[in-house]
């Protein structure tokens, strides 16, 4: 049960049936839940991102202790000293760099058929949203490996998705 209400799928029965303060009460008591899920999401993402960054976890053990970050000294400076015991320099001392999704792994892997789906040439043309002409190219020359246009199109299937889950709620409000 807790996977699932981690995951999203947790579904408590609620009966339409009842007085208004019922429902009231289920409601709040399903919003409660919804922001309660919500931040175990945020706790998983501090936790990655005190594994990942000395800067987060300075400013967290900082924060800890009532104190600002700015206040803490000198402890990234120790921990490169530290690690350059064990590690090469030119790796301790660089820029900083980002990193992004692996999105294009993604549409060339498991999101392929969800993307084919969203980026069909009928369903686009119907839709009337984005010129079938200009996407549909920029798709097949990201399936053969010619171009790398993945973040352009993941734009494109962001907005898809978006308007199909709207459409389908709203359909289901008008026959609910």
């Amino acid at each position: 049960m807790c996977r699932s209400f981690i995951e999203g799928d947790f579904k408590p029965e609620v009966s339409t049936h009842g007085s208004p303060r019922r429902t009231i009460v289920l409601t709040l008591a399903e919003t409660g839940l919804h922001l309660f899920r919500h931040s175990l999401i945020r706790l998983g993402q501090s936790c990655v991102q005190l594994a990942i960054s000395s800067e987060a976890a300075v400013t967290a053990k900082a924060a800890a202790r009532g104190k600002p970050a700015a206040t803490v000294p000198h402890v990234k400076y120790l921990l490169k000293r530290v690690l350059g015991r064990y590690v090469p320099q030119d790796m301790v001392h660089r820029p900083k760099r980002g990193f992004g999704a692996p999105v294009s792994a993604w549409l060339k892997g498991d999101l392929r058929g969800w993307a084919d789906a969203l980026l069909d040439p009928a369903r686009l043309a119907a839709e009337g949203v984005f010129n079938v002409e200009a996407v549909v190219p920029l798709w097949q020359q990201f399936q053969k490996g010619e171009r790398k246009w993945h973040t352009h199109l993941w734009n494109v299937l962001m907005f898809q998705a978006w308007q199909a889950h709207w459409r389908d709620v709203r359909a289901t409000v008008q026959r609910g």
